[in-house]
């Protein structure tokens, strides 16, 4: 009977390490299942990390920086008419005041405009065929304007006063004739300089207001479709400028605007008086065919800009249009720009027909063309 006994529990206790056994490697089995179902642990997209990174990097370095490019600034050659090549550079930089200068959505915005200042200057320097290759100041611009923003970043109107001279210092027939006469005692054959160049030295100047509207692709128009394999043109980018600039007689910055001088075609027959009283009729109808406001005032920009693929970062074709304000259209400038960014090297050619080569130049004639780096931000 104590025999059968303990048998009995011998065997309930390897029954119950049994069972302790069985459910050890059920709940083992579970867990393990339960590994299997859960998913595999997130592999980071290191792609999409760096694409969000270098946003996050670009938007802080937008608000950061403050002093920006204005119009595109330009290091390039550039040929006028009858004139050698010479080195062309303008540099255009704007500063917001009191604001980042980025853009202002409908909830920022108010009745009063954000306000900016801008400086564009241009020189000329001729190093092919002048000797000590010059630089000659073609162009100085200091202006503030102000913006109202309108549906998005691309669509906006400014107003604007401004002042715009070439920073030279002849202002009268005295003072020319002189300057000719030094450049024709020059005894230096190989100088260069002929007595025309005199005229690089004679003052321009004007201070304005006016306005200019953007607004990109209106109605809405695809050029360009981006394509589901591989990379072709595509985008939205067709962008329209109007601007329209009013030279004032009188001005904050200028005083006296100086336009076109008669004596520059007729010499001393149309030598300076304050009331013109000398002046012939022939030097009178000279002075009203040669003011500024007959040549420019009035600008459309058409601009296409376009993606292609991850070498050429951009293609920009620009058809741009001046004409003046008074008799408009009479006096027409055309002038096409094509830029292709290789490699972030923004290559431009352009050429162009009409007038305004420069502002001591704004009333004749010229045909002009170039090569250049575009550098825009």
């Amino acid at each position: 009977m104590l025999r059968t006994l303990t048998h009995i529990t011998n065997t309930l206790q390897h029954g119950r390490i049994l069972l302790m056994s069985l459910g050890f490697l059920i709940s083992l089995d579970s867990w393990a299942a339960e590994s299997l179902l859960d998913p595999a642990p997130e592999i980071p997209n290191i792609k999409e990390e760096l694409d969000i990174s270098k946003t996050a990097e670009n938007n802080y370095y937008d608000e950061m920086v403050l002093l920006r490019p204005n119009e595109p600034n330009i290091l390039g050659l550039r040929k006028d008419a009858e004139s050698g090549w010479y080195l062309d550079i303008k540099l255009s930089l704007k500063y917001p005041i009191n604001h980042d200068g980025l853009y202002k959505n409908r909830h920022e915005r108010n009745i009063i405009p954000f306000w900016s200042f801008a400086f564009t200057g241009a020189w000329g320097q001729y190093m092919f065929d002048r000797k000590s290759s010059p630089v000659i100041a073609k162009r100085y611009n200091p202006e503030i304007f102000g913006r109202w923003w309108l549906r998005d970043k691309h669509n906006y109107l400014d107003i604007m006063y401004g002042h715009e001279s070439n920073g030279q210092s002849i202002g009268s027939w005295d003072t020319y004739s002189v300057k000719q006469l030094e450049i024709d005692t020059i005894d230096d054959p190989e100088s260069g300089d002929t007595v025309e160049n005199a005229r690089d030295y004679i003052s321009r100047g004007w201070d304005y207001i006016g306005f200019i509207y953007k607004t990109r692709n209106p109605l809405d128009i695809y050029f360009f479709e981006k394509q589901d394999k591989g990379n072709f043109f595509y985008g939205k980018t067709l962008t329209t400028y109007i601007k329209f600039r009013y030279f004032l007689k009188d001005g904050l910055l200028q005083g006296g605007n100086e336009d076109f001088n008669p004596w520059e075609e007729f010499g001393p027959q149309c030598i300076d008086d304050e009331n013109k009283t000398d002046w012939t009729t022939e030097c009178h109808q000279l002075n009203d065919k040669h003011l500024r406001e007959r040549y420019d005032g009035l600008t459309f920009i058409f601009k296409n800009d376009t993606d292609y693929g991850s070498v050429f970062k951009g293609i920009k074709t620009a058809l741009i249009y001046t004409t003046g304000y008074k008799d408009a259209f009479e006096n027409s400038t055309l002038r096409l720009e094509h830029t292709l960014n290789y490699n972030n090297l923004p290559i431009m050619i352009w050429i162009q027909t009409g007038y305004n080569s420069d502002l001591v130049d704004y009333y004749k004639r010229v045909k002009s063309y170039g090569i250049a780096l575009e550098l825009r931000y």
